[in-house]
């Protein structure tokens, strides 16, 4: 459960990092932890991210101070996280585009195995299951 004190923090400027916007909440109480949501295959910044305080009073503190802030040309807007930590990452492989370096013929070659693995995978469960059952 969330006890208040994690804060959703958007119009971060990309090129702000972890230590500037920790520096900018410590102003208003302490930081626990500092996260700026970041691109997997760039790195960039996605321009939000999750600043932890140690108390939810400091987290008000920090929000009421700071909200609408211009900084680096960029107006910060902070909210309340709805969850108390982050959801877990869903199972599998990535098929989004392909990544720098990489070209389409590689990429066609991975998703077909990733794709042979799982119908082999499946394939051997549901026998699994036929076998469990007849035996019992």
């Amino acid at each position: 459960m969330n006890p208040g004190s994690n804060l959703f923090v958007t119009g971060i400027h990309p090129r702000l990092e972890e230590r500037d916007v920790e520096e900018l909440f410590a102003k208003h109480g302490a930081v626990e932890k500092c996260n700026i949501m970041r691109d997997p295959h760039t790195r960039d910044s996605r321009g939000f991210g999750f600043v932890k305080m140690v108390t939810g009073e400091e987290a008000d503190a920090a929000k009421d101070a700071l909200q609408g802030e211009v900084i680096e040309g960029r107006t910060l807007s902070i909210e309340k996280a709805r969850r108390a930590k982050p959801r877990t990452p869903t199972p599998g492989k990535y098929f989004g585009p392909p990544k720098r370096g990489m070209d389409t013929s590689t990429c066609l070659g991975i998703t077909l195995y990733v794709m042979l693995n799982n119908i082999q995978t499946t394939a051997h469960r549901c026998a699994d299951r036929t076998e469990a059952t007849a035996t019992t």
